[in-house]
């Protein structure tokens, strides 16, 4: 009865109480089962409660059940949610026999915080021990190869799924246009978008998006008329690209008004990136003064993004006064960053302004950390090598 009642609060939307009903449980003396430990694991991860959960950990571990193949790809699932991959490692290496979920956990746990390379030489691990992999495991590969810009490490991936004969859904359909559009292989993003027995808004927002970046505005606008005329609402993302477009095109007008639509027809609140495409798309269009009010106008608190993209169109178009009040703000939000003091002193730089260049170089050596080294990355052979300047 304990189990039935915490299983129907891990799997709703107050995954909290199942965590205070196996308390109660605990407290009444009634001993859990592998059953209990995996609803309240589930809760755990829903919840990100990483404390709880290694509560959890002891427990299973003093009952004798930390030999259960489904509870130990519950804690591994668990400390990947909360970000713990050392601990989520260390537990699958020690497991006897990892099934395929215990496999496939510990490649969306890599995926999921960012550590691609150790994603792509786990799936070449489950290859050597002829592990399956499921549509999920590999929509997380195919996500981490456009991260990387690896095109041909994610063509050898779809063409596993095919050859695997992987069904290809939503989610890991959609993962493919989105690798495909990441590694500007937009041909080949459009022929799985195509070929989509189904497609919801996130498929067609990751397309139109995908148009935008590369530089084909049109085609995204056209995109943005078929996704509507298919009776899909577009949502906050869907917008940030189409504004993109808007601007890239140098379409103010209409811009502005797919920006009005958000709210007055489809509800969506805009965010600070939506604001930031509007800005960019005053700036583009040489409308700096416009952009300057638009900004003082907005509900909500420009970030630092926003005026330098602003302070870049008076560099453009040698708006003096407005630039140099734009450059003390930018340093007051922001004094810790070295690029805004790079950007700052090239704009004076631009101006003539040779004693303001000096005075910020001075307190960027003064305030500021070092700047981070940029990398890169090559492909080779499906191997992935980083590297920075002088390496």
């Amino acid at each position: 009865m304990w189990n039935t009642i915490i299983r129907g609060y891990s799997i709703s939307d107050s995954p909290i109480s199942a965590i205070a009903l196996y308390k109660d449980m605990f407290l009444c003396g009634i001993s859990p089962n592998s059953y209990t430990f995996g609803f309240v694991l589930n809760a755990c991860c829903k919840l990100l409660r990483l404390c709880e959960g290694q509560e959890l950990h002891s427990q299973i571990v003093k009952a004798g059940l930390d030999f259960e193949t489904p509870l130990l790809n519950g804690l591994i699932k668990l400390y990947a949610a909360c970000g713990c991959m050392d601990y989520a490692c260390v537990m699958f290496d020690e497991m006897p026999e990892p099934d395929s979920a215990s496999w496939s956990t510990m490649v969306s746990g890599y995926s999921q915080n960012g550590q691609a390379v150790e994603t792509l030489k786990l799936l070449r691990e489950m290859q050597a021990e002829n592990v399956s992999s499921d549509a999920f495991t590999l929509a997380s590969v195919v996500g981490v190869c456009g991260d990387l810009g690896v095109l041909d490490l994610g063509k050898w991936v779809h063409s596993y799924i095919d050859k695997e004969g992987v069904k290809i859904d939503v989610v890991l359909g959609t993962a493919l246009v989105g690798m495909y559009s990441k590694c500007g292989s937009l041909d080949n993003a459009l022929k799985v978008f195509q070929g989509m027995a189904e497609r919801d808004v996130t498929t067609w927002s990751i397309m139109i998006a995908g148009y935008a970046i590369h530089g084909h505005d049109e085609k995204a606008l056209q995109l943005f008329d078929a996704m509507k005329r298919s009776k899909i609402i577009p949502n906050c993302v869907t917008f940030t690209s189409v504004l993109s477009a808007y601007s890239h095109s140098g379409l103010v007008e209409k811009g502005h008004q797919i920006f009005e639509t958000m709210w007055t027809e489809y509800k969506i609140t805009p965010q600070i990136k939506h604001y930031g495409c509007m800005v960019d798309l005053f700036c583009r269009a040489g409308m700096v003064g416009h952009a300057h009010k638009f900004i003082q106008t907005m509900p909500i608190e420009p970030n630092v993004v926003l005026w330098r993209t602003l302070l870049g169109a008076c560099k453009t178009h040698g708006y003096k006064g407005l630039g140099e009040h734009i450059s003390r703000k930018i340093l007051k939000l922001d004094p810790s960053s070295p690029e805004n003091y790079v950007f700052v002193s090239n704009v004076y730089a631009s101006l003539g302004r040779w004693s303001s260049v000096c005075q910020v170089r001075s307190l960027m050596k003064e305030k500021a950390p070092k700047k981070q080294h940029g990398w890169s990355s090559i492909e080779i052979n499906f191997m992935v090598h980083k590297f920075i300047m002088g390496e």
